[in-house]
């Protein structure tokens, strides 16, 4: 996780067990976040990643206004450099 440019974008890095030559694939999502908010919303998804009980994590669904945190406003791009 890292924070872009004004601090209003989180970029979530992902290493995939998929795709490319190799079978490892990169992925890159871009959230939009509250400006100033990376280090509450790294902590959150930090947190929720080790105490969490569920097998699965929704960070952030545009389509279902689910948000992990109150200052995930978006989800921006996502890249896939498999």
């Amino acid at each position: 996780m890292g924070l872009e440019g004004d601090g209003a974008s989180l970029i979530l890095h992902f290493i995939a067990a998929f795709g490319g030559n190799d079978g490892v694939g990169e992925i890159t999502v871009d959230l939009t976040i509250t400006d100033n908010a990376g280090k509450t919303v790294m902590q959150a998804i930090a947190e929720e990643i080790r105490l969490g009980k569920n097998p699965f994590i929704v960070v952030c669904d545009d389509t279902a206004s689910d948000f992990l945190h109150a200052d995930i406003l978006s989800v921006g791009a996502i890249t896939d450099f498999a």
